[in-house]
């Protein structure tokens, strides 16, 4: 079969995981206060994602000053991802030579 050079995935939450990452990981660092700050700003369309988890870590980090980046990491790790996508992107990958791109618009259009 012919060779592709990039394969360009234009979306993260709710495709390549099956979840909204930043929810996911901000209740695997601590549910009650991800909770809070998230329903806190969900009436307010002038604050976007990003800064919602933005002030959701700037607490977490009065909260819990133990938590490290490798905690952090650990949760992003925890994410479930949809494994019909990972298959897909595999074949792409393994079969075809590709190099995976992944962009999320998240933080751009909120």
């Amino acid at each position: 079969m012919g060779r592709a050079d990039v394969l360009v995935l234009f979306a993260f939450d709710n495709v390549l995981v099956d979840v909204d990452s930043d929810i996911h990981i901000a209740r695997a660092l601590d549910a009650d206060l991800a909770n809070t700050t998230w329903s806190k700003n969900a009436a307010d369309k002038k604050i976007d994602r990003a800064k919602t988890m933005d002030e959701f870590f700037v607490e977490l980090a009065k909260h819990h000053p133990e938590v490290t980046h490798e905690d952090i990491r650990n949760a992003a790790q925890r994410l479930p991802f949809n494994q019909s996508i990972l298959d897909a992107v595999r074949l792409v990958v393994d079969d075809f030579g590709a190099t995976c791109k992944i962009v999320s618009d998240s933080t751009v259009f909120g």
